[in-house]
Protein backbone atom coordinates (compact mmCIF):
# COMPACT_ATOMS: atom_id res chain seq x y z
CA UNK A 1 0.00 0.00 0.00
CA UNK A 2 1.14 3.28 -0.53
CA UNK A 3 0.99 5.76 2.14
CA UNK A 4 -0.05 9.33 1.94
CA UNK A 5 3.44 10.57 1.86
CA UNK A 6 4.09 8.81 -1.48
CA UNK A 7 1.03 10.37 -2.93
CA UNK A 8 2.22 13.70 -1.68
CA UNK A 9 5.55 13.25 -3.27
CA UNK A 10 3.97 12.44 -6.60
CA UNK A 11 1.68 15.40 -6.35
CA UNK A 12 4.54 17.63 -5.30
CA UNK A 13 6.56 16.50 -8.23
CA UNK A 14 3.74 17.13 -10.62
CA UNK A 15 3.12 20.52 -9.09
CA UNK A 16 6.74 21.38 -9.50
CA UNK A 17 6.64 20.34 -13.12
CA UNK A 18 3.54 22.43 -13.76
CA UNK A 19 5.09 25.33 -12.05
CA UNK A 20 8.23 24.97 -14.11
CA UNK A 21 6.23 24.87 -17.39
CA UNK A 22 4.33 27.98 -16.51
CA UNK A 23 7.54 29.86 -15.77
CA UNK A 24 9.01 28.99 -19.14
CA UNK A 25 6.01 30.29 -20.97
CA UNK A 26 5.99 33.40 -18.90
CA UNK A 27 9.61 33.99 -19.61
CA UNK A 28 9.03 33.33 -23.29
CA UNK A 29 6.20 35.81 -23.38
CA UNK A 30 8.51 38.42 -21.98
CA UNK A 31 11.37 37.68 -24.39
CA UNK A 32 11.21 40.07 -27.54
CA UNK A 33 14.37 38.87 -29.20
CA UNK A 34 12.64 36.51 -31.55
CA UNK A 35 9.91 39.06 -32.43
CA UNK A 36 12.30 41.38 -34.33
CA UNK A 37 12.52 39.02 -37.28
CA UNK A 38 8.78 38.87 -37.63
CA UNK A 39 8.37 42.63 -37.35
CA UNK A 40 11.08 43.34 -39.92
CA UNK A 41 9.60 40.80 -42.28
CA UNK A 42 6.16 42.36 -41.91
CA UNK A 43 7.55 45.89 -42.48
CA UNK A 44 9.57 45.14 -45.58
CA UNK A 45 6.71 45.66 -48.01
CA UNK A 46 5.50 49.08 -46.78
CA UNK A 47 9.12 50.15 -46.21
CA UNK A 48 9.98 49.36 -49.83
CA UNK A 49 6.86 51.26 -50.86
CA UNK A 50 7.90 54.30 -48.86
CA UNK A 51 11.46 54.34 -50.18
CA UNK A 52 10.32 53.55 -53.70
CA UNK A 53 7.61 56.19 -53.47
CA UNK A 54 10.14 58.88 -52.57
CA UNK A 55 12.43 57.81 -55.38
CA UNK A 56 9.67 57.57 -57.97
CA UNK A 57 8.05 60.82 -56.83
CA UNK A 58 11.39 62.56 -57.38
CA UNK A 59 11.53 61.12 -60.89
CA UNK A 60 7.95 62.18 -61.53
CA UNK A 61 8.72 65.74 -60.41
CA UNK A 62 11.79 65.99 -62.61
CA UNK A 63 10.03 64.56 -65.66
CA UNK A 64 7.00 66.82 -65.20
CA UNK A 65 9.26 69.85 -64.83
CA UNK A 66 11.11 68.99 -68.03
CA UNK A 67 7.80 68.32 -69.74
CA UNK A 68 6.50 71.73 -68.68
CA UNK A 69 9.64 73.48 -69.90
CA UNK A 70 9.38 71.74 -73.26
CA UNK A 71 5.69 72.59 -73.56
CA UNK A 72 6.38 76.24 -72.75
CA UNK A 73 9.25 76.41 -75.24
CA UNK A 74 7.06 74.98 -77.97
CA UNK A 75 4.20 77.38 -77.25
CA UNK A 76 6.57 80.36 -77.34
CA UNK A 77 8.21 79.21 -80.56
CA UNK A 78 4.87 78.55 -82.22
CA UNK A 79 3.48 81.94 -81.26
CA UNK A 80 6.65 83.74 -82.26
CA UNK A 81 6.70 81.97 -85.61
CA UNK A 82 3.09 82.97 -86.07
CA UNK A 83 3.99 86.64 -85.50
CA UNK A 84 1.22 88.86 -86.82
CA UNK A 85 -0.02 86.14 -89.13
CA UNK A 86 -2.18 83.09 -88.75
CA UNK A 87 -1.68 79.61 -87.32
CA UNK A 88 -2.15 78.08 -90.74
CA UNK A 89 0.26 80.28 -92.70
CA UNK A 90 2.36 78.32 -95.17
CA UNK A 91 5.86 79.61 -94.42
CA UNK A 92 7.42 78.61 -91.11
CA UNK A 93 4.34 76.64 -90.10
CA UNK A 94 3.83 77.66 -86.45
CA UNK A 95 2.67 74.19 -85.35
CA UNK A 96 5.79 72.62 -86.84
CA UNK A 97 8.00 75.14 -85.08
CA UNK A 98 6.23 74.49 -81.79
CA UNK A 99 6.76 70.75 -82.07
CA UNK A 100 10.41 71.14 -83.02
CA UNK A 101 11.15 73.28 -80.00
CA UNK A 102 9.28 70.84 -77.78
CA UNK A 103 11.40 67.94 -79.03
CA UNK A 104 14.60 69.94 -78.61
CA UNK A 105 13.85 70.59 -74.94
CA UNK A 106 13.15 67.06 -73.74
CA UNK A 107 14.73 63.67 -74.43
CA UNK A 108 12.46 60.97 -75.81
CA UNK A 109 13.28 58.75 -72.79
CA UNK A 110 13.76 61.41 -70.14
CA UNK A 111 14.45 59.66 -66.80
CA UNK A 112 13.07 56.44 -68.16
CA UNK A 113 9.81 57.92 -69.46
CA UNK A 114 8.25 56.73 -72.67
CA UNK A 115 5.32 57.53 -74.97
CA UNK A 116 5.82 61.31 -74.85
CA UNK A 117 3.09 63.19 -76.74
CA UNK A 118 2.46 66.86 -77.52
CA UNK A 119 -0.32 68.84 -79.16
CA UNK A 120 -0.59 72.55 -80.03
CA UNK A 121 -3.53 74.64 -81.24
CA UNK A 122 -4.35 78.35 -81.63
CA UNK A 123 -7.40 80.49 -80.93
CA UNK A 124 -7.67 84.29 -81.08
CA UNK A 125 -3.90 84.64 -81.25
CA UNK A 126 -3.27 82.42 -78.22
CA UNK A 127 -1.29 79.19 -78.68
CA UNK A 128 -2.31 76.41 -76.29
CA UNK A 129 -0.31 73.23 -75.79
CA UNK A 130 -0.74 69.96 -73.92
CA UNK A 131 1.93 67.34 -73.37
CA UNK A 132 2.08 64.01 -71.58
CA UNK A 133 4.59 61.30 -70.73
CA UNK A 134 4.21 57.79 -69.32
CA UNK A 135 6.77 57.10 -66.58
CA UNK A 136 7.38 53.44 -65.50
CA UNK A 137 7.65 53.00 -61.74
CA UNK A 138 10.55 51.23 -60.00
CA UNK A 139 10.17 50.20 -56.34
CA UNK A 140 6.54 51.32 -56.27
CA UNK A 141 5.76 48.27 -58.35
CA UNK A 142 5.65 46.29 -55.07
CA UNK A 143 2.52 48.28 -54.24
CA UNK A 144 0.99 47.52 -57.61
CA UNK A 145 1.79 50.89 -59.24
CA UNK A 146 3.54 50.10 -62.52
CA UNK A 147 3.27 53.44 -64.44
CA UNK A 148 2.24 57.05 -63.97
CA UNK A 149 0.92 59.35 -66.74
CA UNK A 150 2.12 62.95 -66.36
CA UNK A 151 0.26 65.79 -68.14
CA UNK A 152 1.00 69.51 -68.45
CA UNK A 153 -0.59 72.47 -70.27
CA UNK A 154 0.94 75.70 -71.52
CA UNK A 155 -0.17 78.91 -73.24
CA UNK A 156 1.53 81.68 -75.11
CA UNK A 157 0.00 84.75 -76.66
CA UNK A 158 1.15 87.94 -78.37
CA UNK A 159 0.19 90.27 -75.59
CA UNK A 160 1.15 93.92 -75.80
CA UNK A 161 1.78 96.00 -72.76
CA UNK A 162 -0.64 98.92 -72.51
CA UNK A 163 0.20 100.67 -75.76
CA UNK A 164 -0.59 103.98 -77.50
CA UNK A 165 0.07 104.35 -81.23
CA UNK A 166 -0.34 107.76 -82.88
CA UNK A 167 -0.37 107.80 -86.69
CA UNK A 168 0.85 111.15 -88.08
CA UNK A 169 0.18 110.67 -91.78
CA UNK A 170 1.01 112.77 -94.82
CA UNK A 171 -2.27 113.39 -96.68
CA UNK A 172 -0.91 115.85 -99.23
CA UNK A 173 -1.85 116.03 -102.88
CA UNK A 174 1.13 113.96 -104.06
CA UNK A 175 -0.28 110.96 -102.18
CA UNK A 176 -2.86 110.63 -104.97
CA UNK A 177 -0.14 109.47 -107.38
CA UNK A 178 1.69 106.15 -107.51
CA UNK A 179 5.04 105.63 -105.85
CA UNK A 180 6.19 103.77 -108.96
CA UNK A 181 4.62 103.51 -112.36
CA UNK A 182 4.48 99.75 -111.87
CA UNK A 183 2.78 100.04 -108.49
CA UNK A 184 -0.65 98.45 -108.26
CA UNK A 185 -2.25 101.33 -106.32
CA UNK A 186 -1.87 104.98 -105.45
CA UNK A 187 0.20 105.98 -102.46
CA UNK A 188 -2.86 106.92 -100.41
CA UNK A 189 -4.43 103.52 -101.08
CA UNK A 190 -1.17 101.80 -100.23
CA UNK A 191 -1.08 103.77 -96.98
CA UNK A 192 -4.64 102.78 -96.12
CA UNK A 193 -3.85 99.11 -96.64
CA UNK A 194 -0.64 99.33 -94.58
CA UNK A 195 -2.46 101.02 -91.69
CA UNK A 196 -5.25 98.44 -91.75
CA UNK A 197 -2.79 95.55 -91.75
CA UNK A 198 -0.92 97.19 -88.88
CA UNK A 199 -4.18 97.31 -86.95
CA UNK A 200 -4.84 93.64 -87.70
CA UNK A 201 -1.49 92.66 -86.20
CA UNK A 202 -1.72 94.81 -83.09
CA UNK A 203 -5.46 94.77 -82.39
CA UNK A 204 -5.98 91.18 -83.63
CA UNK A 205 -9.17 92.15 -85.49
CA UNK A 206 -9.95 91.66 -89.17
CA UNK A 207 -10.39 94.65 -91.51
CA UNK A 208 -11.41 94.84 -95.15
CA UNK A 209 -7.75 94.72 -96.19
CA UNK A 210 -6.27 91.56 -97.68
CA UNK A 211 -3.12 91.37 -95.56
CA UNK A 212 -0.19 89.02 -96.12
CA UNK A 213 -0.40 87.67 -92.59
CA UNK A 214 -3.93 86.36 -93.04
CA UNK A 215 -7.12 87.24 -91.18
CA UNK A 216 -6.84 87.50 -87.36
CA UNK A 217 -9.65 87.16 -84.84
CA UNK A 218 -10.33 87.37 -81.15
CA UNK A 219 -8.95 90.82 -80.32
CA UNK A 220 -6.54 91.52 -77.48
CA UNK A 221 -8.91 90.93 -74.59
CA UNK A 222 -9.65 93.21 -71.67
CA UNK A 223 -6.36 92.75 -69.82
CA UNK A 224 -4.48 95.40 -71.81
CA UNK A 225 -5.31 98.82 -73.21
CA UNK A 226 -4.47 99.31 -76.88
CA UNK A 227 -5.23 102.75 -78.33
CA UNK A 228 -4.76 104.31 -81.76
CA UNK A 229 -4.88 107.98 -82.71
CA UNK A 230 -4.64 109.82 -86.04
CA UNK A 231 -3.31 113.17 -87.22
CA UNK A 232 -3.69 113.42 -91.01
CA UNK A 233 -1.83 116.52 -92.16
CA UNK A 234 -1.22 118.58 -95.26
CA UNK A 235 -1.34 122.38 -95.20
CA UNK A 236 -3.42 122.20 -92.02
CA UNK A 237 -4.69 119.75 -89.44
CA UNK A 238 -8.31 119.23 -88.48
CA UNK A 239 -8.29 119.24 -84.67
CA UNK A 240 -10.66 122.05 -83.64
CA UNK A 241 -13.56 119.94 -82.41
CA UNK A 242 -11.25 117.86 -80.22
CA UNK A 243 -10.48 120.89 -78.05
CA UNK A 244 -12.38 122.28 -75.06
CA UNK A 245 -14.25 125.41 -76.08
CA UNK A 246 -12.30 127.69 -73.73
CA UNK A 247 -9.13 126.79 -75.64
CA UNK A 248 -10.57 128.56 -78.69
CA UNK A 249 -10.55 132.35 -78.92
CA UNK A 250 -13.80 134.30 -79.11
CA UNK A 251 -12.20 136.98 -81.28
CA UNK A 252 -9.21 137.00 -83.63
CA UNK A 253 -7.81 139.01 -86.54
CA UNK A 254 -8.51 137.85 -90.09
CA UNK A 255 -7.78 139.26 -93.54
CA UNK A 256 -11.36 140.06 -94.33
CA UNK A 257 -13.69 142.91 -95.19
CA UNK A 258 -16.36 144.89 -93.39
CA UNK A 259 -18.98 147.35 -94.58
CA UNK A 260 -18.43 151.01 -93.78
CA UNK A 261 -21.67 152.25 -92.26
CA UNK A 262 -24.62 151.79 -94.61
CA UNK A 263 -22.92 153.28 -97.63
CA UNK A 264 -22.07 150.12 -99.50
CA UNK A 265 -18.38 150.86 -99.22
CA UNK A 266 -16.19 147.98 -97.94
CA UNK A 267 -12.93 148.16 -96.13
CA UNK A 268 -10.49 145.30 -96.89
CA UNK A 269 -7.73 144.56 -94.40
CA UNK A 270 -6.65 142.78 -91.24
CA UNK A 271 -9.39 143.34 -88.71
CA UNK A 272 -10.95 141.70 -85.65
CA UNK A 273 -13.69 139.14 -86.12
CA UNK A 274 -16.04 137.86 -83.43
CA UNK A 275 -16.12 134.08 -83.81
CA UNK A 276 -17.75 133.18 -80.49
CA UNK A 277 -20.81 131.91 -82.36
CA UNK A 278 -18.92 128.69 -83.14
CA UNK A 279 -19.40 127.61 -79.51
CA UNK A 280 -22.59 126.09 -78.19
CA UNK A 281 -21.71 125.45 -74.59
CA UNK A 282 -19.29 122.53 -74.37
CA UNK A 283 -19.39 121.82 -78.11
CA UNK A 284 -19.18 123.49 -81.49
CA UNK A 285 -21.53 124.51 -84.27
CA UNK A 286 -20.79 123.45 -87.82
CA UNK A 287 -22.39 126.62 -89.18
CA UNK A 288 -22.50 129.94 -87.35
CA UNK A 289 -22.55 133.72 -87.77
CA UNK A 290 -19.41 135.83 -87.48
CA UNK A 291 -19.13 139.61 -87.22
CA UNK A 292 -16.21 141.34 -88.88
CA UNK A 293 -14.90 144.82 -88.08
CA UNK A 294 -14.85 147.00 -84.98
CA UNK A 295 -17.93 148.53 -83.45
CA UNK A 296 -17.30 152.03 -84.82
CA UNK A 297 -19.63 151.79 -87.76
CA UNK A 298 -17.66 149.15 -89.69
CA UNK A 299 -19.25 145.74 -89.51
CA UNK A 300 -20.36 142.83 -91.66
CA UNK A 301 -22.09 139.66 -90.60
CA UNK A 302 -21.38 136.41 -92.40
CA UNK A 303 -22.84 132.94 -92.16
CA UNK A 304 -19.90 130.54 -92.35
CA UNK A 305 -19.21 126.82 -92.36
CA UNK A 306 -16.38 125.54 -90.21
CA UNK A 307 -14.74 122.23 -91.14
CA UNK A 308 -12.59 122.02 -88.00
CA UNK A 309 -9.13 123.21 -89.06
CA UNK A 310 -7.51 125.84 -86.85
CA UNK A 311 -5.00 128.65 -87.00
CA UNK A 312 -2.10 128.31 -84.58
CA UNK A 313 -1.45 130.43 -81.54
CA UNK A 314 1.38 132.94 -81.16
CA UNK A 315 4.77 132.02 -82.61
CA UNK A 316 8.22 133.58 -82.84
CA UNK A 317 9.97 134.98 -85.91
CA UNK A 318 13.30 133.17 -85.95
CA UNK A 319 15.26 130.62 -87.90
CA UNK A 320 16.74 128.83 -84.89
CA UNK A 321 14.47 126.57 -82.88
CA UNK A 322 17.14 124.83 -80.83
CA UNK A 323 16.20 125.43 -78.11
CA UNK A 324 12.58 126.33 -78.82
CA UNK A 325 12.03 130.01 -77.95
CA UNK A 326 9.82 130.57 -74.92
CA UNK A 327 7.52 132.89 -76.87
CA UNK A 328 6.90 130.28 -79.60
CA UNK A 329 3.68 129.10 -77.99
CA UNK A 330 2.77 127.14 -81.09
CA UNK A 331 5.70 124.79 -80.43
CA UNK A 332 4.74 124.29 -76.79
CA UNK A 333 3.02 120.90 -76.94
CA UNK A 334 2.12 120.72 -73.24
CA UNK A 335 0.81 124.04 -71.92
CA UNK A 336 -2.94 124.52 -72.21
CA UNK A 337 -4.32 127.91 -73.31
CA UNK A 338 -5.32 130.55 -70.82
CA UNK A 339 -9.02 131.31 -71.31
CA UNK A 340 -9.46 134.88 -72.48
CA UNK A 341 -5.85 135.22 -73.71
CA UNK A 342 -5.97 134.95 -77.53
CA UNK A 343 -2.18 134.67 -77.82
CA UNK A 344 -2.42 131.30 -76.09
CA UNK A 345 -5.60 130.13 -77.83
CA UNK A 346 -6.43 128.70 -81.22
CA UNK A 347 -8.91 130.15 -83.71
CA UNK A 348 -11.02 128.57 -86.45
CA UNK A 349 -9.76 128.54 -90.01
CA UNK A 350 -12.38 130.50 -91.98
CA UNK A 351 -11.64 130.75 -95.70
CA UNK A 352 -15.15 132.04 -96.39
CA UNK A 353 -14.39 135.42 -94.78
CA UNK A 354 -10.79 135.67 -96.04
CA UNK A 355 -10.09 138.06 -98.92
CA UNK A 356 -6.99 138.34 -101.07
CA UNK A 357 -7.41 142.10 -101.23
CA UNK A 358 -6.57 144.19 -104.27
CA UNK A 359 -6.29 141.07 -106.43
CA UNK A 360 -8.95 141.51 -109.08
CA UNK A 361 -7.74 141.01 -112.62
CA UNK A 362 -3.96 140.68 -112.49
CA UNK A 363 -1.47 139.01 -110.14
CA UNK A 364 0.67 142.12 -109.89
CA UNK A 365 -2.20 143.82 -108.08
CA UNK A 366 -1.56 141.59 -105.06
CA UNK A 367 -0.25 143.56 -102.07
CA UNK A 368 -0.81 144.02 -98.35
CA UNK A 369 -2.26 147.52 -98.39
CA UNK A 370 -5.66 148.04 -96.89
CA UNK A 371 -8.19 149.33 -99.36
CA UNK A 372 -11.72 150.68 -99.40
CA UNK A 373 -13.95 150.25 -102.38
CA UNK A 374 -17.54 150.43 -103.46
CA UNK A 375 -16.86 147.57 -105.84
CA UNK A 376 -17.65 144.02 -104.82
CA UNK A 377 -14.92 142.59 -107.04
CA UNK A 378 -12.25 142.09 -104.40
CA UNK A 379 -12.29 138.35 -104.48
CA UNK A 380 -12.82 136.20 -101.47
CA UNK A 381 -10.34 133.40 -100.88
CA UNK A 382 -12.55 130.54 -102.00
CA UNK A 383 -13.41 132.44 -105.16
CA UNK A 384 -9.76 132.40 -106.15
CA UNK A 385 -9.53 128.69 -106.84
CA UNK A 386 -9.09 129.37 -110.60
CA UNK A 387 -6.04 131.44 -109.67
CA UNK A 388 -4.43 128.58 -107.76
CA UNK A 389 -5.49 129.53 -104.23
CA UNK A 390 -6.86 126.73 -102.17
CA UNK A 391 -7.74 125.97 -98.61
CA UNK A 392 -6.82 122.44 -97.56
CA UNK A 393 -8.43 120.86 -94.53
CA UNK A 394 -7.80 117.09 -94.22
CA UNK A 395 -9.87 114.47 -92.43
CA UNK A 396 -10.61 115.16 -88.78
CA UNK A 397 -7.90 113.97 -86.40
CA UNK A 398 -8.68 111.40 -83.72
CA UNK A 399 -7.47 111.42 -80.15
CA UNK A 400 -6.02 108.21 -78.76
CA UNK A 401 -8.86 105.76 -78.30
CA UNK A 402 -9.59 102.07 -78.31
CA UNK A 403 -11.05 100.74 -81.58
CA UNK A 404 -12.81 97.47 -80.64
CA UNK A 405 -14.88 97.65 -83.83
CA UNK A 406 -12.81 96.99 -86.95
CA UNK A 407 -15.55 98.45 -89.17
CA UNK A 408 -15.23 101.82 -87.40
CA UNK A 409 -11.46 101.72 -87.92
CA UNK A 410 -12.03 100.87 -91.60
CA UNK A 411 -14.46 103.73 -92.02
CA UNK A 412 -12.05 106.26 -90.56
CA UNK A 413 -9.12 105.09 -92.68
CA UNK A 414 -11.37 105.31 -95.76
CA UNK A 415 -11.93 109.02 -95.04
CA UNK A 416 -8.25 109.90 -95.63
CA UNK A 417 -8.06 112.03 -98.79
CA UNK A 418 -4.94 113.52 -100.41
CA UNK A 419 -4.98 117.29 -100.80
CA UNK A 420 -2.75 120.28 -100.23
CA UNK A 421 0.91 121.05 -99.67
CA UNK A 422 3.36 119.44 -97.26
CA UNK A 423 3.73 121.12 -93.87
CA UNK A 424 5.43 118.44 -91.77
CA UNK A 425 5.71 120.62 -88.69
CA UNK A 426 1.98 121.11 -88.15
CA UNK A 427 1.43 117.34 -88.23
CA UNK A 428 4.20 116.72 -85.70
CA UNK A 429 2.96 119.50 -83.40
CA UNK A 430 -0.49 117.96 -83.06
CA UNK A 431 0.73 114.38 -82.95
CA UNK A 432 2.84 115.36 -79.94
CA UNK A 433 0.03 117.34 -78.29
CA UNK A 434 -2.54 114.58 -78.60
CA UNK A 435 -0.31 111.87 -77.12
CA UNK A 436 1.92 113.68 -74.64
CA UNK A 437 1.69 112.16 -71.14
CA UNK A 438 2.71 115.51 -69.60
CA UNK A 439 0.55 118.06 -71.35
CA UNK A 440 -2.94 119.31 -71.89
CA UNK A 441 -4.36 115.79 -72.31
CA UNK A 442 -2.38 114.39 -69.38
CA UNK A 443 -5.47 113.05 -67.59
CA UNK A 444 -6.19 110.81 -70.58
CA UNK A 445 -2.64 109.86 -71.51
CA UNK A 446 -0.50 109.51 -68.40
CA UNK A 447 -1.86 106.16 -67.17
CA UNK A 448 -4.61 103.71 -68.00
CA UNK A 449 -7.87 104.09 -66.03
CA UNK A 450 -6.54 101.33 -63.77
CA UNK A 451 -3.29 103.21 -63.18
CA UNK A 452 -1.18 101.08 -65.53
CA UNK A 453 1.95 102.24 -67.32
CA UNK A 454 1.73 102.90 -71.07
CA UNK A 455 4.25 102.36 -73.86
CA UNK A 456 4.02 105.09 -76.50
CA UNK A 457 4.75 105.01 -80.23
CA UNK A 458 4.37 107.64 -82.92
CA UNK A 459 4.47 106.58 -86.58
CA UNK A 460 5.28 109.57 -88.79
CA UNK A 461 4.87 108.81 -92.49
CA UNK A 462 5.53 111.17 -95.38
CA UNK A 463 5.96 110.80 -99.10
CA UNK A 464 8.26 113.70 -99.70
CA UNK A 465 10.01 116.99 -99.18
CA UNK A 466 8.38 119.89 -97.40
CA UNK A 467 6.40 122.09 -99.84
CA UNK A 468 5.02 125.50 -98.93
CA UNK A 469 3.37 128.40 -100.69
CA UNK A 470 3.27 132.03 -99.67
CA UNK A 471 -0.41 132.16 -100.60
CA UNK A 472 -1.52 128.98 -98.84
CA UNK A 473 -4.13 129.57 -96.18
CA UNK A 474 -2.43 127.44 -93.54
CA UNK A 475 -2.22 127.18 -89.77
CA UNK A 476 -0.39 130.54 -89.69
CA UNK A 477 -2.82 132.43 -91.91
CA UNK A 478 -1.66 133.48 -95.37
CA UNK A 479 2.11 133.94 -95.37
CA UNK A 480 2.03 136.78 -97.88
CA UNK A 481 -0.34 138.80 -95.68
CA UNK A 482 0.14 137.64 -92.09
CA UNK A 483 3.94 137.05 -91.90
CA UNK A 484 3.75 135.43 -88.48
CA UNK A 485 6.86 133.25 -88.93
CA UNK A 486 9.02 135.35 -91.26
CA UNK A 487 8.91 138.52 -93.31
CA UNK A 488 10.65 136.77 -96.19
CA UNK A 489 7.48 135.68 -97.96
CA UNK A 490 8.22 136.40 -101.62
CA UNK A 491 6.02 138.38 -103.98
CA UNK A 492 3.05 138.10 -106.25
CA UNK A 493 5.03 136.00 -108.74
CA UNK A 494 5.58 133.30 -106.12
CA UNK A 495 1.83 133.23 -105.52
CA UNK A 496 1.18 133.02 -109.23
CA UNK A 497 3.47 130.09 -109.98
CA UNK A 498 3.22 128.34 -106.59
CA UNK A 499 6.97 128.45 -105.96
CA UNK A 500 7.99 126.90 -102.65
CA UNK A 501 10.15 129.49 -100.94
CA UNK A 502 13.35 128.45 -99.16
CA UNK A 503 12.50 130.76 -96.26
CA UNK A 504 9.13 129.11 -95.62
CA UNK A 505 10.34 125.58 -96.33
CA UNK A 506 13.29 126.17 -94.02
CA UNK A 507 10.83 127.14 -91.29
CA UNK A 508 9.00 123.84 -91.71
CA UNK A 509 12.20 121.79 -91.65
CA UNK A 510 13.87 123.48 -88.68
CA UNK A 511 10.68 123.42 -86.65
CA UNK A 512 10.18 119.74 -87.52
CA UNK A 513 13.63 118.83 -86.21
CA UNK A 514 13.02 120.69 -82.95
CA UNK A 515 9.68 118.91 -82.50
CA UNK A 516 11.19 115.48 -83.20
CA UNK A 517 13.49 116.03 -80.22
CA UNK A 518 10.52 117.08 -78.08
CA UNK A 519 8.71 113.84 -78.91
CA UNK A 520 11.71 111.59 -78.24
CA UNK A 521 12.45 113.35 -74.97
CA UNK A 522 9.01 112.27 -73.76
CA UNK A 523 10.03 108.61 -74.01
CA UNK A 524 7.91 108.20 -77.12
CA UNK A 525 9.40 105.85 -79.70
CA UNK A 526 9.32 107.81 -82.95
CA UNK A 527 9.09 105.66 -86.08
CA UNK A 528 9.64 107.58 -89.32
CA UNK A 529 8.74 106.15 -92.71
CA UNK A 530 9.73 107.82 -95.98
CA UNK A 531 7.43 106.53 -98.71
CA UNK A 532 7.91 106.59 -102.47
CA UNK A 533 11.54 107.57 -102.88
CA UNK A 534 12.77 110.40 -105.07
CA UNK A 535 13.22 112.83 -102.19
CA UNK A 536 16.17 115.11 -101.66
CA UNK A 537 19.00 113.46 -99.76
CA UNK A 538 18.81 116.30 -97.25
CA UNK A 539 15.19 115.33 -96.61
CA UNK A 540 16.05 111.68 -96.05
CA UNK A 541 18.88 112.65 -93.72
CA UNK A 542 16.55 114.93 -91.78
CA UNK A 543 13.89 112.23 -91.45
CA UNK A 544 16.48 109.73 -90.25
CA UNK A 545 17.68 112.19 -87.60
CA UNK A 546 14.08 112.74 -86.61
CA UNK A 547 13.47 109.06 -85.87
CA UNK A 548 14.42 107.23 -82.71
CA UNK A 549 17.66 105.23 -83.21
CA UNK A 550 17.08 102.37 -85.64
CA UNK A 551 13.48 103.45 -86.31
CA UNK A 552 13.83 105.03 -89.76
CA UNK A 553 12.53 103.19 -92.83
CA UNK A 554 12.49 103.85 -96.57
CA UNK A 555 9.67 102.20 -98.54
CA UNK A 556 9.80 102.69 -102.30
CA UNK A 557 6.39 101.25 -103.20
CA UNK A 558 3.12 100.12 -101.64
CA UNK A 559 4.25 96.54 -101.10
CA UNK A 560 7.37 97.77 -99.29
CA UNK A 561 5.21 100.13 -97.21
CA UNK A 562 3.03 97.24 -96.05
CA UNK A 563 6.12 95.21 -95.14
CA UNK A 564 7.48 98.20 -93.23
CA UNK A 565 4.29 98.72 -91.24
CA UNK A 566 4.16 94.99 -90.52
CA UNK A 567 7.73 95.09 -89.24
CA UNK A 568 6.91 98.02 -86.98
CA UNK A 569 3.79 96.26 -85.69
CA UNK A 570 5.74 93.08 -85.00
CA UNK A 571 8.39 95.02 -83.10
CA UNK A 572 5.83 96.90 -81.04
CA UNK A 573 4.07 93.64 -80.18
CA UNK A 574 5.69 91.95 -77.18
CA UNK A 575 5.59 88.16 -76.84
CA UNK A 576 4.71 87.12 -73.33
CA UNK A 577 4.25 83.64 -71.84
CA UNK A 578 1.17 83.76 -69.66
CA UNK A 579 1.03 80.15 -68.41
Amino acid sequence: MSDGRGMGKRMGWLGLKDWAGCGFLARLSRDTRANTIAIVAAALIPLCGMIGGGFDLSRMYIVKTRLQHACDAGALAGRKSMGGGTWAQSSYMPRTMAERFFDANIASDAYGSNTITKSYSENAGKVTGTASAILPMTLMRVLGKTTETLTVTCESEMRLPNTDVMFVLDNTGSMASKARATDTMSKIDGLKQAVRCFYEIVARLDTVANCDAGAPSGGTGSQVQIRFGFVPYSTNVNVGRLLPTDWMADQANYNTRAQIGNSGNFRYGLMPVNVSGMKNGTGYNTTFDVQAGPNSGIRSTYRVNWTGCVEERKTAKTTDYTPIPSDALDLDVDTAPTPGDPDTQWRPGLPEITYMRKLRTSWDELNRDEVSSTSDTYYRYLQLIPYGFNYYCPAEARKLQQWPDASAFDAYVSSLTPTGNTYHDIGMIWGARLMSPDGMFKSENQFTPQGGEIQRHMIFMTDGDAVSSNCDYNAYGIHFYDRRQTDDVGNWQNCMNGTSLNSLTGQINSRLEALCDVVKNKNITLWVVSFGGGNLQSTEDRLERCASPGRYFLANDSAALQRTFKSIADQISALRLIK
